[in-house]
């Protein structure tokens, strides 16, 4: 009887009922965008949030320059224009294409103007400590662009072209540099650097003239 009442099926036996389903689990949040500012900030979605987000990665450039992180420093001012870049004034003609969040005040078109100028001649600074002198002409470029009675930018320029050996356009910039700011010691010594760079360089390229003409006609 025990194993009729273990094996058999019985109208007493009452069949477990089913665990009750368990609840959907929630719809994921969608994951944070990652900002260069924080590791998770959010981003910002109105002009007066892109600004204060370029400024702080200008701010936290100007930091890992300082602390002669010359990679991260130019990563971070490089990123300031993806937020500045695409905010235009009303007197810009891309303006009836942009929208609200990327329309400027008289007010905040002159501090992002100046924010990029500042940004462009550090990060020169940084291309012309890293050596990379083509890349620290143009930025400095975009710089005059941006304010062509810039002593700095000029200043940035000539290091640069003396960094690429292009010795005549190096001292056009540098003596530009100094009449717009004829009292910047860093100019006079920079064209001082100049003076001396340029004839030991010339002293070099007739030297090697000089060997390799005079070994042909020698022959």
């Amino acid at each position: 009887m025990a194993e009729q009442a273990e094996h058999g099926a019985t109208a007493d036996v009452v069949a477990p009922e089913a665990p009750p389903a368990e609840a959907a689990p929630p719809p994921a949040a969608p994951a944070a965008k990652i900002s260069p500012v924080g590791e998770c900030a959010p981003l910002p979605h109105t002009v007066a949030g892109k600004i204060a987000t370029a400024n702080d990665l200008k701010a936290q450039g100007n930091e890992m320059f300082k602390a002669g992180e010359l990679g991260k420093a130019a990563s971070k001012y490089r990123t300031v224009f993806a937020y500045v870049n695409g905010l235009v004034h009303s007197s810009d003609a891309m303006n009836q294409y942009a929208t609200k969040a990327d329309r400027l005040t008289d007010e905040q078109q002159e501090a992002v103007t100046a924010l990029k100028l500042s940004v462009n001649l550090n990060l020169a600074a940084v291309y012309i400590k890293q050596g990379k002198f083509d890349k620290a002409a143009t930025v400095a470029r975009k710089a005059i662009e941006i304010d062509a009675d810039n002593a700095k930018a000029h200043l940035r320029l000539g290091q640069a072209l003396m960094g690429t050996k292009s010795f005549d356009e190096a001292k056009k910039s540098l003596v530009h540099g100094a009449k717009l700011a004829p009292q910047e010691k860093l100019i006079r010594a920079e064209l001082e650097r100049w003076k001396q760079e340029s004839a030991e360089w010339r002293a070099a390229n007739k030297a090697n003239a000089a060997k390799m003409f005079g070994g042909v006609f020698n022959q």
